[in-house]
């Protein structure tokens, strides 16, 4: 492909311009093969869902589903990170009392945490990766829904997929609240470097995943753009759009966190150099993101 760039050449690259950002291959060592990771997603998906059904009362689910980056389009190494981008699983139950009781019910959760990992386990022998599950119970969170691209039905009555049209204006208000949320929490972020040496620091990369994530896909709503398109899109899609804008610092950090993420797993925890190049990444993009806020 024609000014295409390759896994390995994307991991060194320190500006993307609008044609290497969306042509980038998963075709070089050391990342796993996509097809490798989908297999354990799935496996991981299952996993859960199955343990849910036998751990749970069936009859008090409403359904279960998954959603995500682990669901999206992979076109590039930014799309999907293994053990740092989260496998979403979504609870809805059918009385809000059973869902708190399932919340707080500690032989529930340590009987699910097993069927889980036995099954997973007998799916997948020797994974190269371990899926990194968040399991949501969504009773009393007042979530909107997903458009329907990024959501999987597992089990139970059918989800009601959002659209445009249908959340109105609260996706613009909402997405300037949770920029400046987590501006105010990147901007802290330096603290967490005082005492987390070495793999230590690996406990502010998950806080910092959900909120580096989001970040362009949130700017992108402030400034207009189409909700369903926003969360439908892949990383690699939003970066596009965020180059589209002419945001290039903005990119060049958010792609430079992601590649940090990767280094850290690829060197199965042992370089935590990468770990500190992922908080920096973070810092920069949330600096370059209060500059792009509309006054």
């Amino acid at each position: 492909m024609a000014g295409s760039t390759s896994i390995g050449q994307f991991a060194r690259v320190r500006r993307l311009d609008a044609a290497t950002a969306a042509d980038i291959e998963w075709t070089d060592a050391p990342y796993w093969p996509q097809q490798v990771l989908r297999t354990e997603v799935e496996a991981m998906l299952h996993a859960i869902r199955d343990g849910l059904l036998e751990v749970a009362n069936p009859n008090q689910l409403l359904r279960i589903v998954a959603k995500g980056s682990a669901l999206r389009t992979w076109d590039s190494v930014i799309d999907y990170v293994p053990e740092v981008s989260d496998v979403d699983v979504h609870v809805d139950v059918k009385d809000d009392e059973d869902a708190k009781a399932y919340e707080h019910d500690l032989s529930f959760a340590v009987a699910l945490r097993r069927q889980i990992a036995e099954r997973f386990a007998a799916a997948i022998s020797e994974p190269p990766h371990y899926p990194r599950p968040q399991l949501i119970f969504t009773n009393g969170r007042d979530f909107l829904p997903s458009p329907a691209g990024i959501v999987r039905l597992l089990h139970g009555e059918t989800y009601r997929a959002g659209t445009s049209a249908s959340v109105a204006e609260r996706p613009r208000t909402d997405a300037f609240g949770e920029l400046r949320g987590h501006q105010e929490f990147v901007a802290r972020i330096g603290a967490s470097l005082l005492d987390k040496p070495g793999r230590y620091l690996e406990t502010t990369l998950r806080y910092l995943t959900w909120r580096v994530s989001p970040s362009l896909p949130l700017l992108l709503l402030v400034h207009g753009a189409d909700w369903a398109e926003c969360w439908s899109s892949n990383r690699t899609g939003i970066v596009s759009s965020a180059l589209d804008r002419g945001w290039h610092e903005a990119v060049e950090h958010y792609c430079a966190y992601y590649r940090a993420c990767w280094g850290w797993v690829l060197s199965r925890g042992g370089d935590d150099a990468t770990l500190v190049d992922a908080v920096v990444s973070a810092s920069k993009l949330y600096r370059e993101v209060e500059g792009l806020l509309p006054n």
